[in-house]
């Protein structure tokens, strides 16, 4: 059986120059593009896996998912998909109108530095009075922000406010011609729910990768 600490931290060059936010107990990648992004999705749990995971999102299952990430499949990026993120400024925009401090765009995903296959890419972090990370802000676009969507959206919130060690977060919806931010607090009893599933299910991606590469090691020695 797989632990925490015989996985070890994604393959990957951290970033020299990074507008991202230090936050204690992570450490972070710079998303210069948005194919960056999808590959480093592959080699970790975000929280956009994090509904799937737990068996709450309709339009995929944990089989999709396993499959995807152990054949290293890039998501196909859907007319919505893409509008959302046209949209994650105005929404984010939006938001400051209301909120007292600064808002970031990390621009960046994090990984925690305990369990290193734990990513959290937010789409803003919320500084305080001295300019110190507090809160994550999700920005979502939908015609309609069903109660489906929204317990959607909360799990995986709750995912980047456990990975990030911060306290609170908003969801700010666009929803249509509508408008509304929904204040989410930290909950250690979801966190602590839904990382264990999150560990069992990396564990059992690192043990069918590691099987399969025993299969191939074996099959080439016959060949030799």
């Amino acid at each position: 059986m797989l632990t925490p600490s015989t996985l070890s931290a994604p393959t990957l060059t951290t970033p020299t120059h990074t507008n991202a936010p230090y936050i204690a107990g992570t450490l972070c990648f710079l998303n210069t593009d948005h194919s960056s992004w999808l590959a480093l999705r592959s080699q970790g749990i975000g929280g956009s896996d994090i509904p799937t995971i737990a068996g709450i999102n309709p339009w995929q299952t944990r089989d999709q998912l396993f499959h995807r990430i152990t054949h290293s499949i890039t998501l196909e990026q859907t007319e919505a998909m893409q509008k959302g993120r046209d949209m994650e400024s105005v929404i984010a925009d939006r938001f400051a109108e209301t909120f007292p401090y600064a808002i970031v765009n990390p621009n960046a995903t994090y990984y925690s530095t305990e369990h290193p296959h734990f990513f959290a890419t937010p789409d803003r972090i919320l500084l305080d009075a001295d300019k110190l990370p507090v809160g994550v802000l999700e920005c979502k676009y939908s015609r309609y922000f069903s109660p489906q969507k929204r317990a959607m959206a909360e799990l995986q919130l709750q995912w980047y406010l456990g990975v990030l060690g911060l306290e609170v977060g908003f969801i700010a919806v666009c929803e249509m011609d509508t408008f509304r931010s929904i204040p989410i607090m930290r909950n250690d009893h979801t966190i602590q729910r839904i990382q264990s599933l999150a560990h069992d299910f990396w564990c059992d991606i690192m043990e069918h990768l590691a099987l399969n590469n025993t299969f191939h090691r074996q099959g080439m020695e016959v060949l030799v």
